[in-house]
């Protein structure tokens, strides 16, 4: 089988995967549910702790770092929940293979339909999110503005790019194990130099470097800035939709090459 043959095979039982969204949306809304039964407060566990956490660290540094809490408050809750579903879309989707060992075993399905398996349950607690955003609002007695809607469009840029990225580090870590413990490292160190926890200025210099060549950053202010800000980020837009195309060529790469190899290395 030739390369061009291998690739549209590859991109054919990638639209396959796309097409077949009744299966994919249906495991996910039930991985949602086998997640959280027997449990009082069920999925909405994660959104309590990213809303406890939001409102006692907002206020603690808010103080420490000098800045306005109605500025400060918004910018920590709504970059923590982008940053939940950017985190989770990244560790979660470098096991999508190993982890559904059996569904590939007694099935046969495209293997995106795995990942998009996991973006559902993903977005799914990301709306949830949005109700910590909306007790931010309501507690700063801070309006939303029509620009808020665009932010829309940054959540499925997101997710676009992590439709890639989880199909590359799928095949990646499925192969080399290893890779996972170096994610979750460096996931760790990437937080604290991700503008969450604290407001980037525009004063030139390290700080500055640092947000500039930093996707998450970017990642995370198409959700942010319209909803805070009230602004169309245009460059953040930009650069996110670059790296929807990139992140989604390495993992139509990734596919094309080592899908014959998958269930060996699992």
């Amino acid at each position: 089988m030739g390369p061009m043959t291998q690739l549209f095979t590859s991109l054919s039982q990638l639209f396959q995967g796309f097409a077949d969204w009744r299966r994919w949306a249906w495991l996910g809304l039930y991985d949602v549910h086998l997640l959280n039964r027997r449990s009082f407060f069920g999925m909405w566990w994660p959104t309590l702790s990213i809303g406890i956490f939001a409102f006692g660290v907002g206020h603690l540094y808010a103080i420490l770092m000098g800045r306005p809490l109605h500025v400060y408050l918004p910018h920590l809750a709504v970059g923590m929940i982008a940053w939940q579903l950017i985190i989770g879309g990244i560790v979660q989707g470098s096991s999508v293979f190993i982890s559904s060992l059996r569904i590939l075993e007694e099935s046969i399905l495209p293997a995106n339909t795995l990942a998009l398996r996991l973006l559902t349950r993903l977005v799914v607690q990301f709306l949830l999110g949005l109700t910590v955003i909306a007790a931010v609002f309501i507690y700063l007695q801070k309006p939303l503005t029509p620009m808020a809607a665009v932010s829309i469009l940054g959540l499925v840029l997101d997710v676009i790019v992590l439709h890639g990225t989880i199909m590359f580090l799928g095949f990646l870590c499925a192969r080399f194990r290893d890779v996972q413990h170096l994610i979750d490292a460096t996931l760790r160190l990437v937080f604290f130099l991700t503008p969450i926890l604290w407001i980037p200025t525009a004063d030139r210099g390290g700080r500055s470097i640092i947000v500039d060549f930093n996707p998450f950053y970017y990642m995370i202010e198409v959700i942010r800035a319209p909803i805070v800000h009230g602004e169309f980020p245009a460059l953040a837009m930009t650069v996110v939709a670059g790296l929807a195309v990139v992140s989604n060529l390495f993992g139509l790469g990734a596919f094309t090459l080592f899908r014959r190899k998958l269930m060996y290395w699992i």
